[in-house]
């Protein structure tokens, strides 16, 4: 465990948000009048992208913390086993070779235009 991790039992006496980007809890502060933007973009950026991918390395995450070492090798090497055949997987492999990735170039709509059509 490095020492980043051993900072979150520090997060009740933060008061501000620089103090959490010090101890690594927040990658990032943005100004409060612009919080609503800066979430739209981020899910804009994330939303085209590998979302197979990006569950199965949040599950490894949480699995992560009361696993053993041995326990979690075994998750990470059936998750990346289990992921070979994924659209996501194909999608990148097609992304490191330069080829076209069709997927990651479709539209994505913002949130205002997704509330709106439900």
């Amino acid at each position: 465990m490095d020492y980043h991790t051993l900072e979150v039992d520090k997060i009740e006496m933060m008061e501000t948000a620089e103090e959490a980007y010090q101890c690594w809890i927040v990658t990032f502060i943005v100004p409060d009048a612009s919080v609503q933007e800066h979430a739209e973009a981020l899910a804009l950026r994330l939303a085209p992208g590998p979302t197979l991918a990006f569950g199965a390395t949040k599950r490894l995450l949480h699995l992560g913390w009361n696993e053993s070492q041995e326990t979690q090798m075994m998750n990470e090497s059936h998750t990346i086993s289990s992921m070979g055949g994924s659209a996501d997987s194909q999608e990148g492999d097609q992304h490191i070779s330069g080829e076209a990735c069709p997927s990651l170039q479709r539209e994505v709509r913002s949130c205002d235009q997704r509330k709106r059509s439900l």
